[in-house]
């Protein structure tokens, strides 16, 4: 029986190259070179099981955005790996919502095994909202 796992590094390779067997600090260069970050919604929270549905929304300590965001104020768009992360990050980011209108705020395809949709149709998803805003696609 083949082991079903996240597709976050088979489809970041995809785009930008940043492969799963490579070393995990060459893979986040290739993201930062082409101008991609990756941030959790939530510096900790407590969950039943592997899935990000199960959180227990009271256990959630966010992550600070907003300092995150003064570092980078080049940062256009922000796109979630799936809807419970769109969810997790509206509820802890209510109150700065007039700041967040500036960005792109996108859902993409969870990159979870539990959303059954085709690699290679999550990977042309992913590409399409991307691609736009890649530094470089080499």
């Amino acid at each position: 029986m083949q082991m079903l796992r996240n597709a976050f590094w088979e489809i970041m390779g995809e785009i930008v190259r940043a492969y799963p067997h490579l070393p995990y600090k060459s893979r986040l260069d290739l993201l930062k070179r082409n101008g991609i970050a990756v941030w959790d919604v939530c510096e900790s929270a407590q969950r039943t099981g592997s899935l990000d549905s199960k959180i227990i929304k009271s256990t959630v300590v966010p992550n600070d955005f907003n300092s995150f965001l003064d570092k980078h104020p080049k940062i256009e768009a922000v796109f979630f790996n799936g809807t419970v992360a769109a969810k997790l990050f509206r509820w802890c980011f209510y109150p700065y919502q007039a700041r967040l209108e500036s960005l792109k705020l996108q859902i993409l395809d969870s990159t979870s095994p539990a959303r059954t949709i085709a690699k290679g149709e999550k990977i042309r998803r992913w590409l399409s909202a991307l691609s736009p805003h890649i530094s470089r696609l080499d």
